[in-house]
């Protein structure tokens, strides 16, 4: 049976009144039923009820202790949110730049092709001017290709703090779900 359905108690409002666990001292960790409208200053039902006996000193002690965890666990929910939304603001700069890089590459690509297709047309170029062209362009493309192969390691390590951010996540709504955050 649910502990609210042991407490259905309705208030003067004949509202139910919900069971709710404060968080403050001297009372903290004791239940108490309070109407929805209680501290609505101008409702005149002003119906509360202690469910608990007061608490002794130790409990106190301990109830002070739990909700300084819980305040310490938001700020470290709240610290790590603020982590994840850094790795992703570099992660989108990252991506940013690799495609930047990969336009000017494509460029000086195309720009030497057009080059070594105007020198071509002429009748004055001869074959060691072709061959210095060609290594240029071997020069470009091997650069290419390794800045290419970069861009699929930081492909995998931004897939790898994607899946420990949606971990991450997952903790976060485990803990919540748990009542620990």
């Amino acid at each position: 049976m649910n502990i609210q359905e042991h407490f259905n108690v309705q208030c003067g409002c004949g509202v139910e009144a919900p069971l709710r666990t404060t968080l403050t001292n001297p009372n903290v960790g004791r239940r108490f039923l309070e109407c929805v409208n209680y501290k609505i200053s101008d409702n005149t039902c002003k119906y509360f009820d202690w469910v608990d006996p007061p608490t002794c000193e130790r409990g106190k002690d301990f109830g002070n202790w739990i909700v300084k965890k819980n305040m310490d666990l938001d700020k470290d929910v709240e610290d790590l949110r603020k982590q994840i939304l850094h790795v992703k603001r570099g992660r989108e700069w990252f991506v940013m730049m690799i495609n930047c890089m990969n336009r000017k590459i494509k460029e000086m690509e195309d720009g030497i092709t057009v080059k070594m297709e105007e020198r071509k047309n002429k009748e004055n170029l001869n074959a060691l001017e072709i061959e210095e062209l060609r290594v240029k362009m071997e020069e470009v493309k091997a650069k290419n290709m390794s800045l290419r192969g970069g861009n699929k390691a930081m492909k995998e390590n931004i897939e790898l703090a994607n899946l420990k951010v949606k971990c991450f996540t997952a903790l976060v709504v485990i803990l919540v779900g748990l009542g620990i955050v």
